[in-house]
């Protein structure tokens, strides 16, 4: 697949309510009865909103019932911007009577091309140059559709090279800008032909498409990848793998109320719920999966025994003849972050740990409880344990306070368990009552903008160590506001980590994104005020004698919308200033959320020797079939140079930037790739990650063998 792209042309963006082309006449050009009705020709009046137009076509995909489209697509041409002009094709109908169609209950999918180059002619041969200009995809009906428009030529004169735009998801009424792109080659000196470019376009009604995107993290919020996730939803059970590096999935793809539960081998489980909507790509709050606890205590029949450290948070005992046979317990400790699921709005937990027994007890054990703050005087707090079938927190027990920090509490055997406490007026939740599940509070959030934080680090330093417990410390994220925010708050993080080596080298791990739960405690009691409390290590470990200096930046942003396309198999193109990705036909599974970031070139300096970074980005996909390549086309860049596109990795044995592709650029400054469609070659873009453009002195060859 070519494609060719210049810098500027952003990322696709739908504009509510926006139209490039209206049809808002119709012309009836034949009328005659059948057996079944009336067939009758229309001639659409089309008309530019906002600008001419340099090739439209629209296709009718709604109108009345009793109303049968026959043959709904026409071409309008060029079109000056306000002029009412007459398609060249027309629509056919079967309808009841012979009565003309108001062209207000008509919904239309157009095409349309604006006039001037993205880029500038680019010279193939002789006088033959390449033109790319950009497609919009616009909707005027109702319901929301996928839609494929493919250009073709009728000319001699005129080829076209990249004429597939495609939406998997065109929501209703807008306009869908930059959603692809209409590449043609053609002699400069013969005059531009607009009508000699004409479009198929297909649609469907897409009303239940919705895709939920997640990111799976371990215990300390570093990515997780091959995760496995088990998806119930309106058409049953579905399993899904997370990407094996970044930890990226889609989920879903149809409307509907979905749970999920994350689970992988040497982790504990964890469980998400959400409500898609129609049309919606929806981020799904990231799954912590802490690791379970490597060290199992004995219960035995005759002496019992006790789970946990007792210099830790908990501890569970159970006394002799609680089990009926020997067994084995394993108390995993849990923080805010990595809970089994997200508590009520409302709730913050005071104490959390997984328990898990061979055989389960015939009686309660009693756990020992140390709260990370003070149960306070006329305060009640509610023991709890995570219910997945009913997926609830269901209140066990009960507690007030007078002050105390240690509790006892009988726990009935394995499970998830939590000690929680309310909010404070004017965000209380409805008191715990033992035996139901725990309730939220109906408080709203206050919107992301009007919130102020500050962060701080417990250790603020560290010595290197290759000890992951040697090297970890406490962050915690302190958030407020003028009104009061209920416990619960999702907050997102962007992590870097940069490594400075005694030897003068640098390295860094790609920057990596984390959801945060902020809870009122324990903190003071001001209702306007919550914490962030989580685990922070460097996913890279040396010891002293390597490592000059670590720096670890958390840097808190307002959770955002998704801000890429849905692609389905059939393809398509995803941008960004100054790129563009290009997904071939066949190359994804099914309908993906595709995303793409710039990054900050600067970042990578450290780590690209004699080279120089020019540009870097990141690409979030999940559901490439093996052995799928994307396409990367960037802007213009220095002339006839030599570039090597790598992917910054980290873990199982590697760190740094890994060459992917190698580029070079031509007189005008357009990169082309030089990697060979078949023999030994790069193995291009294959997945998500980070990657990083790098400026090198010459071609680069490639050797192949094992070191």
């Amino acid at each position: 697949m070519l494609l060719l792209l210049a810098a500027g042309t952003g990322c696709p963006r739908f504009e509510p309510g926006a139209q490039r082309l209206l049809v808002d006449a119709l012309g009836v050009e034949s009328s005659s009865a059948d057996g079944e009705g009336f067939l009758v020709a229309y001639r659409p009046v089309c008309t530019s909103s906002g600008g001419d137009l340099e090739s439209t076509a629209v296709l009718l995909v709604e109108a009345p019932a009793g109303v049968e489209i026959l043959d709904g697509q026409a071409h309008c041409g060029a079109l000056l911007d306000g002029v009412a002009t007459p398609a060249r094709d027309t629509v056919r109908v079967r309808q009841g009577d012979a009565t003309p169609l108001d062209p207000a209950s008509l919904g239309w999918v157009t095409v349309t091309v604006r006039p001037g180059d993205l880029l500038p002619p680019r010279r193939l041969i002789r006088r033959e140059y390449q033109y790319t200009y950009a497609v919009s995809l616009g909707n005027t009906g109702s319901s929301a559709q996928s839609v494929g428009a493919m250009a073709m030529s009728t000319s001699s004169e005129l080829r076209v090279v990249v004429g597939l735009v495609t939406a998997t998801l065109l929501p209703a009424d807008g306009t869908l800008v930059n959603s692809g792109l209409l590449s043609v080659r053609r002699d400069r000196t013969v005059p531009f032909d607009p009508d000699a470019i004409v479009w198929s376009i297909t649609a469907g009604v897409s009303d239940d498409l919705a895709v939920g995107l997640t990111r799976s993290l371990d215990g300390v919020g570093h990515p997780l990848g091959g995760v496995q996730v088990e998806e119930d939803g309106p058409e049953g059970r579905n399993v899904r793998i997370t990407e094996s590096e970044s930890g990226l999935a889609s989920l879903a793809q149809r409307a509907g109320s979905f749970s999920w539960r994350f689970a992988k081998e040497g982790h504990l489980p964890v469980w998400r719920r959400r409500t898609l909507e129609a049309g919606e790509v929806a981020v799904v709050h990231s799954p912590w999966l802490p690791q379970r606890d490597p060290d199992a205590a004995p219960i035995t029949v005759l002496n019992g025994g006790v789970a946990g450290d007792p210099d830790e948070w908990t501890t569970v005992a159970f006394a002799p003849g609680s089990v009926a046979q020997n067994a084995e317990a394993v108390l995993t400790e849990l923080n805010g972050q990595s809970l089994p699921a997200v508590l009520p709005v409302g709730w913050s937990p005071l104490n959390a740990f997984w328990l898990e027994l061979s055989s389960e007890p015939a009686t309660p054990g009693t756990g020992s409880l140390r709260l990370m703050d003070v149960l306070l005087a006329g305060e009640t707090g509610a023991f709890v344990q995570w219910d997945p079938e009913g997926f609830v927190w269901r209140v066990l027990e009960t507690h007030s306070g007078d002050g105390q920090q240690v509790l006892e509490v009988s726990v009935p055997g394995s499970g998830a368990f939590a000690f929680v406490v309310p909010d404070v007026f004017p965000a209380a939740p409805p008191a715990a009552q033992v035996g139901q599940p725990l309730a939220g509070s109906g408080a709203d959030f206050p919107p992301n903008e009007e919130l102020v934080g500050e962060g701080e680090v417990d250790p603020a330093t560290v010595a290197a160590s290759r000890d992951p417990e040697a090297v970890l410390a406490r962050a915690t994220v302190s958030i407020s506001h003028p009104d009061p925010i209920p416990s619960g708050l999702l907050l997102r993080a962007e992590i870097d980590e940069h490594y400075r080596m005694h030897d003068g080298s640098e390295q860094s791990t790609p920057r990596y994104q984390s959801f945060l739960v902020g809870y009122q405690r324990p903190d003071d009691l001001d209702p306007r005020t919550l914490e962030a409390r989580f685990p922070l290590r460097p996913r890279l470990l040396f010891d002293s004698s390597e490592l000059a200096e670590a720096l670890l930046q958390v840097e808190i942003v307002p959770v955002s919308a998704f801000a890429g396309a849905l692609l389905g198999p059939q393809g398509g193109v995803v941008s960004s200033p100054d790129l563009t990705v290009g997904v071939p036909p066949g190359a994804l599974t099914g309908d993906e959320p595709v995303e793409v970031r710039p990054l900050d070139p600067a970042r990578f300096a450290g780590e690209v020797g004699a080279g120089e970074a020019v540009a870097a980005f990141e690409i979030g996909i999940s559901g490439l079939r093996d052995g799928a390549r994307l396409e990367i086309l960037f802007g213009r860049r220095e002339r006839n140079a030599d570039f090597v596109l790598a992917k910054h990795v980290s873990g199982f044995g590697r760190s740094g930037l890994e060459p992917r592709e190698r580029f070079s650029s031509d007189t005008t400054g357009f990169l082309t790739s030089l990697e060979p469609a078949s023999g030994p070659r790069l193995p291009g873009v294959t997945g998500a990650g980070q990657y990083v453009l790098v400026r090198v002195d010459g071609p680069r060859g490639l050797v192949t063998g094992t070191a």
